[in-house]
């Protein structure tokens, strides 16, 4: 039970999504079901009767009905949607017990299993998850108890209807966990899925369909807001002859180590790093100056150096290095990402004829010079 209990708030916006039409079907339901049993009241319980509960459906449960339906409709509260519903199912099943109470008061017959319909909607119908409707189904349980032995309801009666209810908060709890149960699987499975079709298989970073896409939505937020954009392409330093020296699957491990130092540089939500093909990649980094972003890349190259990879075949060190080429980018009429890159592969062609294991800075767009 524990890893339901516990999955993290990108699983309940999963959650909500995936049943979002679920949530907004059993509001439909449960609004025609309270209608149908209040009429079925109207026609079978004494006028001084039927005025209270009618009071309870109208002023209480069918205002909140309408509410949640309404408020599926709302992409803003969706983040919220959990507590939303645990405050919708806690009502009604308490208004509930709240009509079974004015009945038994005035001595009407009122059967209690409107009490197992609507508990076994809230575990089961209303995309309520787990620990929410665990708190609604047995507190809304233990009202019921105490409201029948307050009325005077005593022996067999009240036994049978205590397990007929408990047994259903039982089988609600069960399908309640499953349910949440599969819905992680799936949720975790998709996020896998995902994951292969955003990040390079060999190192993690993003692969350049997706760098063009995050890049998008990096200078469009850097545009609003008048920022500037520090991008780096960097090289791999004589990476062709450490294959032929060393072999392609310890290669692959130096590819592995890099990224990994160039992936730690992406320190807040809008940077992000990513392979470029082979041994390039690319940095960006949101709201850089021209001095920070090349003090950013040579911070990553110190690392790449200071992981101490030999490197027999390198004419620029012992050890494996990086060349890189930086630019920061300025709101101008050529803010895009292919701009910033044109200027930062020359800076990177500059780096490798000066001997590589070097970072050279490239001009700013629309800016003046780095």
């Amino acid at each position: 039970m524990l890893p339901v209990l516990l999955a993290d708030k990108a699983f309940s916006r999963y959650y909500n999504r995936k049943y979002l039409n679920r949530m907004r079907g059993g509001m439909v339901a449960a609004i025609l079901l309270f209608g149908l049993f209040g009429l079925l009241e109207v026609l079978t319980l004494p006028p001084a009767v039927y005025h209270q509960t009618l009071l309870v459906r109208l002023a209480v449960v069918l205002p909140v009905l309408l509410a949640v339906w309404a408020a599926t409709y709302r992409p803003y509260l969706f983040g919220h949607m959990q507590k939303v519903l645990g405050t919708a199912a806690f009502l009604v099943l308490n208004g509930v017990v709240l009509i079974l109470w004015l009945a038994r008061r005035e001595g009407a017959s009122l059967p209690y299993e409107g009490i197992l319909l609507a508990t076994l909607f809230v575990y089961l119908l209303l995309g309520l998850r787990l620990i929410g409707a665990l708190v609604c189904g047995w507190a809304s349980c233990i009202a019921y108890i105490l409201m029948e032995r307050h009325v005077g309801l005593e022996g067999d009666a009240l036994l049978y209807n205590a397990m007929f209810l408990i047994s259903a908060n039982i089988i609600g709890s069960v399908g309640a966990y499953f349910s949440d149960a599969v819905s992680l699987e799936n949720y975790k499975a998709e996020q896998a899925l995902q994951q292969l079709a955003e990040r390079d298989f060999l190192t993690g970073l993003y692969n350049r369909r997706v760098m063009q896409e995050r890049a998008s939505d990096v200078f469009a937020q850097a545009k609003r807001e008048q920022r500037s954009v520090a991008v780096a392409l960097m090289d791999v330093d004589f990476f062709k002859r450490y294959n032929d020296l060393y072999g392609h699957g310890e290669g692959d491990e130096v590819l592995r180590r890099v990224a990994a130092s160039i992936q730690a540089s992406a320190r807040r939500p809008l940077d992000f790093t990513a392979r470029y093909g082979g041994e390039e990649f690319v940095g960006v980094w949101y709201d850089l100056s021209a001095a920070d972003g090349r003090e950013r890349v040579e911070e990553i190259c110190r690392c790449v150096r200071e992981l101490g990879i030999a490197h027999r075949g390198s004419s620029a060190a012992e050890v494996v290095t990086l060349s890189a080429g930086v630019v920061s980018c300025e709101p101008g009429e050529t803010f895009d990402l292919q701009q910033c890159l044109q200027r930062a592969d020359a800076a990177l062609y500059q780096a490798k004829a000066q001997g590589r294991d070097r970072v050279v800075p490239s001009w700013t767009l629309g800016a003046g010079a780095t």
